[in-house]
Order: structure tokens, then C-alpha cells, then sequence
């Protein structure tokens, strides 16, 4: 651990007026709120010192892993503290859920970290240590980092700062109180001066931090970290001032003087000094606005913030605006900084007269910060000084300064001051520092197309109406590395070093000469690799399949990018809960999988030291299903349809064909075919009129959102034939009655009834009832099925079913429904199919009052019939049998065409199956005459018997060709 070390202690003659310490040596032992909670590598770092409540920035130390989580540890500042009350990320978020920590507050007794001992082999570290023979101890953090949760990295810790003692009640603790925090800081070899203190003068001290104001809070309070390398003069006087005191030397010891209203310690004559001097401060000089900048805990994160007191007469505009900035983050309230801004702008205003003397052995008795008396031949009358300066130069003689003191500076009034001068306009010499001096580190690409980092720094331009340009200087310690000059409010540096720690001061030069009477600096270190990469320019996405998509991105600004980390989730959804895809070294990747619809894709750079870009970066893009022809063009002949279409759009792996009634839709339609090629030709569609549909599908099997369709009417092969029809009159129905009309002969009428009676129905004379008396029923759900028809063996071909049936109020659906086995039945959608079946029934269903009339309800089947054809010799005395290929259960037709010029009669027998029959029911669905479930079947053939006669009828051998059609 590095110390801070200062040189010996000369104490400083105070500058401002009153006494008061000068705003530059405030200045420089001041650093904003952004540069105290920077994070540090250790390595080379002063370890910090808080008092009070600060926040401070972590020094890493120690890494290691512990299974998959990171081990990682920080310190804060020497030891003892009174605790971490929090660690927070920097914007002032919890940390990331699951990180753990251990605090340990810089005792010198504090152990091993385990989860440290046990990331890292041998490790056996304490952070407790000797220097000089001082013992000392670390403030640090021990965290346990998940995977996923390195934000924590990135972090910032409230502490409770040193325990200091309080002479008053000889007890150490922690306290905010200014004085005895300066007294600690005074009494301090390791890090402060290694002064003798005289402490019943720091509790006096205290009591006047502690008086309690009419808002209720005390008058002074510090929360401060000292961090900076300034010398020891300008820690003092930066300290001194939080406390509102003087530093007294009394012998061997160090005292602490209030610098608060006081009586007169003593009356001091003319005659009793020697070499008397007086002298005013240039009111053109004096500051007419002061500013104290102090650190705003008002609101998370916490930031700088100022207090102002301005003269009547600014406000009023009849007096030029001279603002004196002074940085004391140490003050946490608007009303402390206040107090202090109109305390040094009434000293500023009221105190112009200063002086020095030599004096007699009557001053043993002063005291730095005593009030004192003037009365002398040059005009002082009683005049009250404050002692600023009391040295013993000679053998009973002594120097004195001293500075005007008036007790309405410590009103929290602005006083009057004295009246504008000839102008407005400043004396040309008199050049204004530069205010709101920020830096910051951002990251570029060099030509060579690496990334490296450097600063940039800005600021308010200066209130100076004379032409002038600014001064800029970039240092590394006390070592100059770049200087330049501009007429603009902001600079940059060339590429900067990793974790070197640069101060940058500007001042402001005059067209004559002049500059700023102080440089304006501040502090940054140069974060390099630790430095968070930029954001992701843009990213974008296409759909480059039917659930993939392809997604693109420009590279972000980082010195050592080591992935991007893509995620994706519906539109709107956040970073925390999107699903990742995956870490990419890369521009681009494909994501498959995806369903249909809008997808958000978020991406985030990720850096070697796991850090992500601040911001999300994310696009939309949408997965669509493909994009159906435009059209669908065919025809119909002889029973056979034909179908085109054109090309659909998008992913497009195949097209599916349908076809249903026509005013059915896509989802009640029955599917064709699914195929590649772009047009079909099919015979299996029943006769008819059909709507027929295609729609595209893509490799996910996702349909496109619409279809082509095409109305056709589709005939009868001209080869098929009526295989048998069957007219229904029986029928099983729940809520209907039948009702005969004589007129009619034997047609009879189901309608929906709900058990009423003819009178019931009709109580009045039957002539009052015009309408037709079906439309008298109550309306129901009722429901008409017809009696089984049993064709004898299954059969494929075209069933029709024919029904003469409607709805009087309310609608009514028929369909056909198919079986093999009687048992398990299919309904059609529609009346009409082309499949193979034995049974066939009608269902017809209502929700209001239907009418079903019968025996207009039919069935029949059409088949086109199969051709075996071939060529045999007769017999002169037997049959020539010709065996065919397959079985068949209905014969159409059998032709025999004898050859030759000879005229000859053919006549054909013994048609069917015939030899060894076993034929299970289950398989063949045929009627058998034979009992029983199973009968043989082996070695059966379908045959027919040829005979051939001469004119003469006599039976002949003659050479014939025969063709068979049946079913």
C-alpha cells in the first residue's frame, strides 16, 4: 500500500481576506464528486482517507475465481472506519442481484478473507500492515460476483469514515465534526503531519462546529475524502477552513483558534509597535460573487452542486459580476455552502485594511487569531484587527499581521458594499480563472483501424470581454507531457496510457499578455481497457428463411472488444428479461427457430474485463409466413381436374391443394395433394362442383396467410358406371315427427317436433292457418339418420348422396358418412366423395325446425371399372377358362372377338371367383354366402368360361381376344 507522504509544515499566511485560507490553496486539495468515486487499480494509488460520509471509487487488488463466480476484491481507504453503509453501482442502482460481499473496516485485527484464501493459492493477506513502525490497516471489500452480474464492477461505496477522538469525552468514534477531524488529520504521522495537538483547544473548537443553528443542524460539518496529491499547506488550509478555525503553534503543540466573532484580547498602544504598516486590498480585485461548490446528497447519484452569494448591486446590474469559485466538497448542505459563500464575500467586501508590525515582549501573550485593538498616531483609533501572523523574529521582539476584523462578517446577510466604479468593464490584468473544468475519457479509432483512448476536456468559456485565447496543459505527476493553446472551450489529447492518472489545467491568456492568476486543473485517471466499450452503432436483421433470420451489426468503439452479446424477445421487452442468443465474435449471425411474427434483437459490446456498453442497441424484424399464388387457373375433363398456379412469394418449401364446397372455406375443405411443382393433375375428385384452393407452405410447415381459389365442376369419367343406388325411407331421429300427405301418395315429411299434439299445434279452424304447417313447430335441435345401407362388398368410387331437406327457421347441415366394417363410421363433409367404403348412411341435423321429406333420400356409388385384356384358344369339346390377374366383386362388361374372317358366336359362363376360398371379413369385405366369420380363400381366381361356335352351332378351336371390365 502506497502512504501519503508531506513535506514539513510552514504555516501559511493567510491570503483572503479576514485571514481567511486563499481560494487557490482550497483548490487544489479539492477533487469533484465524478473524480473521488472513480475506480483505481491499486498498484501505485494513495489509499484514501474519509471522515464523515463520503463516497469513494474502489481500488482493485486481488482477483481470483471460485467456481464460476468472479472473487474480486477492493479497498476504500485506511482504517479504522466506522463501516460501509453501502455499495451501490455507480448510477446509484443496487447491485446486480446474487453478488455477495464481506466488509472489513480497516482494524488491525481483521483475518484472511476466505473466499479470497480459497480463490487464490497461498493467498494470506490481511491488508494490515506496518510502516515506520506505524501499524496500520485497509477499509476493503470482498466480492463474490455470479456470472451475468459484473455491473458490480462498476461500482461506488458510501463510508463511514475515520473513528477520531473526542477530548471532551476522551472517547474514540466516528463524528463528523470538522475540528475534531482536523485534529485527527493534524495528530496523524501516517497520513497527515505528526503534530503534538493541544487538545482542550480542539474541543473548544468542536463546541463552535457543533452550536446548533435555528434550522436545528449543527453550524459546521465535514463528510470529505482526501485523496489528492497537494501539499500539507493546502490540506490545512482546506481543513481549517471546514472547521472555521485558526491553527495556533503553542510551544511544542499545535493549537485550534475558532474564527468566530470574540472580545478583545487586548488593547495594544502606539507605542508598543515598531515599523508599522498598513495596507488596503484593490477593490477592484475583490470578488462581488462568491461561489462554493459543494457535494449534493439530495438526490442518488450523488453530484456537485454551488451556493452563491452575490452583492445587491450585482443582482441590481449596477455592478460588474466577479465570481470567486471555491471548491469545498466536504459541505454536504445548500445552507452550509451558503454560509461560507456570504462569510467570504463579506470579508471580501468589509475587510479591505491589513497590516503588519514589529512588537515588544507584550506579544508572548498573542495568539494566532486573538482580537486585538490598534491605537497609534497614524490615525487607528481602537481599531479591531484578528491576529493572522505571530512569529518571534529577534531576542523579545515579534512580527505581527494582522487583517481587519468586523463581527458582521459572520452574519448570513450579504453586506453593502461600496459603490460601482467609472466602468463596468475590468481592468485588463485582471483575468478570470476558467470554470466548470471537466474531463472525460473516450475512445477513437487510429488510422490503422486499432481503437485507443485519450481525453477530452471542456469548459465554461470565460466571462472576459478583452480578446483572449486558453492555455492548456496535460501533466503526469509533475512531469509535463503535452501543452497547446486555443481560442476554443475544449481540447483533446493524444492516445493516453492505461491507468495513469493525468491532471489537465487551463488558464485564460490575454490578447496583452495577462493570464489567470491560478491555473484551473483537474484529475483523471486514464481508465484504458477498464473502460466501458461504446455502444453498438446499429444493428439490423432479414428473414432469410421460413424461421431464421440473419442479423447484422457495426462494430463498437472499444480498445479490446472481446464479444458481442445478442438477445432477443418480443418487441418492447427489456434487456434484463430478453433471452440471449449467444456471445458472438463477429458482425453478424443467424438465429433459426423463430416463430412466426415481430421479434426485438437487442445487442450489447462486451469487453475483456466483462464490462457491456451503457446503452442497448436493438432492431425489429418480423418473420412472415409465405405469400400464396396470385392465382389459380384449371379445368375439368372427363372427370380428371387440372390445375396451374404461378409462383407464391417468400420462403415458399411447398404448395398444398384442397378442394370443399363452394361455399365451404379452407378449413372444412378436404386436402389434395401437398407438391413442389407448379401444377396437378388428379382424378380423385368426386363429380361435382368444388371450390379448389392452394396456398403456400414454407419448410416450418407454416401455410401462407391466404389462398387462390378456383370453382370447377367435375364430371363423371366417361367410363364409369352405376355400380347401385339405394332410396332411404327408415330412419332413426331425436326431436322430429313424421306427417304423411295423402295428396302426395306415399311421400312423408319429418319435421322437428317437441312432443306437442295436433292440437296443440293447431287449436283454431285448420283455414286460419296460411302458412305451410311445418312452420307451426317449435324450433329445436333436432336430428334425422338414415337406415344403414349395406352395398355387399367395399367398393372405391364416386358416392353420392341426394336429400331433399331445409330449415324453416334457423339452419341445417346434411352429410354422407362412409364405413368399411358398419361399425366405424367417417362423415364426408358434404354429400358427395370419392373413397372406398361398403356402408353408406345420411345424417341431417338442425338448430331451429327442420323438414326432412323421404323417400327423396338416395345413395349411389359410380365406378370406373378396371380393364384386363388378353388373347386364348377355345376348346372343341370344354370351355377355355381365362383366369385374370384380379378379384372383382361387379362386372361390367366382357367382350370376345374371334379372329379370322370365319363367323363365329361366342358365348361367356361361369363368371367369379373360383378354387380354394379363405377370406376373413375383416380384410376382404366381401358378402359370402358361407357361414361362419372366415371362410378359405387360398389359391382363389376370378374366371370366366369362353366357348366358341360355328354357324352351324357346332363348338370350334379358333384363336380369340377377350377384354374384361369390372369393379
Amino acid at each position: 500500500m502506497a502512504r501519503l507522504t508531506w513535506p514539513d509544515y510552514v504555516p501559511a499566511t493567510p491570503s483572503g481576506p479576514g485571514g481567511r485560507a486563499s481560494r487557490s490553496a482550497i483548490n487544489r486539495a479539492s477533487s469533484n464528486h465524478t473524480e473521488r468515486t472513480m475506480a483505481f487499480a491499486a498498484a501505485g494509488s494513495l489509499a484514501p482517507v474519509v471522515y464523515g460520509i463520503d463516497q469513494v471509487g474502489p481500488y482493485w487488488f486481488k482477483a481470483g475465481r471460485l467456481g464460476r463466480n468472479l472473487v474480486i476484491a477492493a479497498y476504500w481507504c485506511v482504517g479504522e472506519i466506522g463501516g460501509v453503509e453501502a455499495v451501490t453501482q455507480r448510477n446509484g442502482d443496487p447491485l446486480p442481484d446474487g453478488v455477495q460481499m464481506t466488509h472489513y473496516r480497516g482494524t488491525l485485527d481483521q483475518a484472511v478473507d476466505p473466499w479470497l484464501a480459497a480463490a487464490i493459492d497461498g493467498y494470506a493477506d490481511t491488508l494490515v500492515d506496518t510502516w515506520d513502525g506505524i501499524p496500520c490497516a485497509l477499509a476493503y471489500t470482498v466480492f463474490l460476483v455470479p456470472p451475468g452480474a459484473e455491473a458490480a464492477l462498476d461500482c461506488v461505496a458510501t463510508i463511514r469514515g475515520r473513528l477520531v477522538y473526542d477530548p471532551r469525552t476522551d472517547t474514540t468514534a466516528w463524528s463528523p465534526n470538522p475540528s475534531l477531524c482536523m485534529a485527527d488529520f493534524m495528530a496523524s504521522p501516517l497520513y497527515g503531519a505528526g503534530w503534538a495537538v493541544d487538545w482542550p483547544s480542539i474541543g473548544v473548537a468542536a463546541d463552535a462546529n457543533d452550536e446548533i443553528l435555528a434550522d436545528g443542524n449543527p453550524r459546521r460539518e465535514l463528510n470529505l475524502t482526501i485523496k489528492d496529491q497537494a501539499s500539507i499547506e493546502d490540506h490545512l488550509e482546506a481543513l481549517r477552513t471546514y472547521a472555521g478555525a485558526f491553527i495556533v503553534r503553542d510551544g511544542h503543540q499545535r493549537a485550534l483558534v475558532p474564527d468566530r466573532p470574540a472580545p478583545v484580547a487586548r488593547a495594544i498602544d502606539g507605542d508598543q509597535l515598531l515599523d508599522l504598516k498598513l495596507r488596503r486590498r484593490r477593490a477592484a480585485n475583490a470578488p462581488t460573487v462568491v461561489r462554493v461548490r459543494y457535494t449534493d446528497r439530495t438526490e442518488t447519484p450523488w453530484k456537485d452542486a454551488h451556493a452563491e452569494a452575490v452583492l445587491p448591486e450585482v443582482e441590481a446590474g449596477t455592478l460588474e459580476r466577479r465570481v470567486s469559485t471555491v471548491k469545498l466538497p466536504g459541505y454536504n448542505t445548500h445552507a452550509q455552502a451558503y454560509r461560507e459563500a456570504v462569510e467570504r464575500l463579506n470579508a471580501a467586501t468589509l475587510l479591505d485594511l491589513e497590516g503588519s508590525a514589529r512588537a515588544t515582549d507584550e506579544s508572548l501573550q498573542d495568539r494566532r487569531g486573538d482580537i486585538v485593538t490598534i491605537t497609534d498616531e497614524l490615525g487607528l483609533d481602537a481599531k479591531a484587527f484578528r491576529l493572522t501572523a505571530v512569529r518571534p523574529v529577534a531576542m523579545g521582539e515579534w512580527a505581527l499581521e494582522f487583517a481587519e476584523y468586523a463581527e458582521s462578517v459572520y452574519s448570513d446577510s450579504v453586506a453593502t458594499g461600496p459603490g460601482p466604479g467609472d466602468t463596468h468593464l475590468p481592468h485588463p490584468s485582471e483575468v478570470p480563472g476558467v470554470d466548470d473544468l471537466t474531463a472525460t475519457e473516450e475512445i477513437y479509432q487510429l488510422q490503422n483501424g486499432d481503437y485507443a483512448s485519450r481525453l477530452r476536456a471542456t469548459w465554461a468559456a470565460a466571462d472576459y470581454p478583452y480578446r483572449h485565447h486558453y492555455e492548456w496543459q496535460i501533466l503526469d505527476g509533475d512531469t509535463l507531457i503535452w501543452r497547446d493553446a486555443s481560442p476554443g472551450t475544449e481540447l483533446t489529447t493524444p492516445a493516453v496510457a492505461e491507468l495513469v492518472t493525468y491532471t489537465v489545467r487551463v488558464r485564460v491568456v490575454s490578447e496583452l499578455g495577462y493570464q489567470s492568476e491560478t491555473w484551473t486543473e483537474t484529475t483523471l485517471t486514464a481508465q484504458g481497457k477498464y473502460l466501458a466499450p461504446g455502444n453498438v452503432p446499429q444493428i439490423t436483421a432479414r428473414q432469410v428463411a421460413a424461421d431464421a433470420i440473419k442479423v447484422e451489426w457495426q462494430e463498437a468503439a472499444d480498445i479490446d472488444i472481446y464479444r458481442y452479446e445478442l438477445r432477443r424477445g418480443a418487441p418492447g421487452v427489456t434487456w434484463e428479461s430478453a433471452a440471449v442468443v449467444d456471445r458472438i465474435d463477429g458482425l453478424q449471425a443467424r438465429i433459426e427457430g423463430l416463430a412466426l411474427g415481430d421479434h426485438d434483437l437487442l445487442i450489447r459490446a462486451l469487453d475483456s474485463v466483462r464490462q457491456y456498453s451503457p446503452d442497448v442497441t436493438r432492431t425489429t424484424v418480423t418473420v412472415a409466413p409465405p405469400t400464396a399464388p396470385a392465382s389459380l387457373q384449371g379445368f375439368e375433363v372427363g372427370g380428371q381436374v387440372r390445375l396451374s398456379w404461378p409462383p407464391g412469394a417468400g420462403f415458399v418449401a411447398a404448395y398444398e391443394l384442397r378442394y370443399g364446397a363452394i361455399h365451404g372455406d379452407w378449413a372444412s375443405a378436404h386436402r389434395l395433394d401437398r407438391l413442389t411443382a407448379l401444377r396437378l393433375v388428379t382424378d380423385e375428385v368426386p363429380a361435382g362442383w368444388w371450390r379448389f384452393y392452394v396456398r403456400a407452405i414454407d419448410a416450418a410447415g407454416t401455410f401462407s396467410d391466404d389462398q387462390a381459389s378456383l370453382d370447377i365442376e367435375v364430371t363423371l369419367d366417361s367410363a364409369a358406371f352405376l355400380v347401385d343406388q339405394h332410396a332411404y325411407d327408415a330412419a332413426q331421429t331425436t326431436s322430429m315427427t313424421s306427417w304423411r300427405n295423402r295428396a302426395a301418395g306415399g311421400q312423408r315429411t319429418y319435421v322437428t317436433a317437441t312432443a306437442e299434439t295436433p292440437a296443440t299445434l293447431w287449436p283454431n279452424a285448420m283455414a286460419t292457418y296460411t302458412e305451410p304447417l311445418a312452420t307451426y313447430h317449435a324450433p329445436t335441435t333436432s336430428e334425422w339418420v338414415s337406415d344403414v345401407w349395406d352395398l355387399g362388398y367395399d367398393l372405391s368410387g364416386t358416392w353420392r348422396a341426394t336429400v331433399d331437406y331445409g330449415a324453416i327457421d334457423g339452419s341445417a347441415t346434411a352429410t354422407l358418412e362412409l364405413s368399411l366394417d358398419g361399425q366405424t363410421w367417417e362423415s364426408v363433409g358434404g354429400l358427395v366423395t370419392k373413397r372406398r367404403a361398403r356402408y353408406a348412411r345420411i345424417r341431417i341435423t338442425g338448430d331451429g325446425t327442420l323438414f326432412v321429406r323421404v323417400p327423396t333420400v338416395s345413395a349411389r356409388i359410380d365406378v370406373v371399372p378396371r380393364t384386363e385384356t388378353g388373347r386364348a384358344m377355345s376348346s372343341a369339346n370344354g370351355p377355355t377358362t381365362i383366369h385374370l390377374t384380379g378379384l372383382y366383386a361387379a362386372v361390367r362388361s366382357i367382350t370376345v372377338t374371334p379372329e379370322g374372317a370365319e363367323p363365329l358366336n361366342s358365348v361367356v359362363d361361369n363368371i367369379g371367383l373360383h378354387g380354394d376360398l379363405y377370406l376373413s371379413r375383416e380384410s376382404g369385405g366381401f358378402v359370402l354366402t358361407e357361414a361362419g366369420d372366415r371362410i378359405q380363400l387360398d389359391g382363389a381366381q376370378y374366371s370366366f368360361d369362353v366357348y366358341l361356335f360355328d354357324k352351324d352351332g357346332n363348338q370350334v378351336a379358333r384363336p380369340f381376344m377377350w377384354e374384361f371390365k369390372g369393379v
